[in-house]
């Protein structure tokens, strides 16, 4: 099946790029881990605005500059789990997840005729929350 310009899903999730392994088989274990994940995110989001470019849709910059923007903030709250001693309140962490999710709605939504492309985008703020969460419970468990 073939899309975007000729593209086929397997291009289009990105499976053939030096990222593949961290979006599609990478499990987020250290803060290390979910930094390298949100790089490969940067690359998604430049991948997306790219394709969209192509078919000359208005919006992509903002959309994507408003996602990486947020994805710089929930960077910074992963390197502060390095220093357990000085956590953010969780809730309002959450909410910048929340926010990051929203971003990439575009992103998934530009899919949407690509149920399997739509989903992957949709999952992949979920994966950095999740991985979030079980880092800061783990950094607690330290103090």
């Amino acid at each position: 099946m073939r899309g975007a310009k000729g593209k086929t899903i397997h291009q289009l999730m990105l499976k053939d790029t030096e990222y593949s392994d961290i979006l599609h088989e990478f499990a987020i274990k250290s803060v290390e881990d979910a930094i390298q994940f949100c790089d490969a995110l940067d690359f998604v989001i430049e991948a997306w605005s790219k394709a969209m470019s192509l078919f000359d849709v208005e919006g992509n910059e903002g959309v994507a500059e408003e996602a990486y923007g947020s994805l710089m903030m929930i960077r910074m709250y992963f390197n502060n789990l390095k220093t357990p001693t000085e956590l953010e309140n969780y809730l309002s962490v959450i909410k910048v997840f929340n926010h990051f999710s929203l971003t990439m709605s575009p992103l998934a939504r530009s899919y949407a005729q690509t149920p399997v492309l739509s989903c992957w985008y949709a999952s992949l703020p979920l994966i950095l929350q999740r991985a979030y969460t079980t880092l800061r419970k783990k950094a607690r468990s330290m103090i």
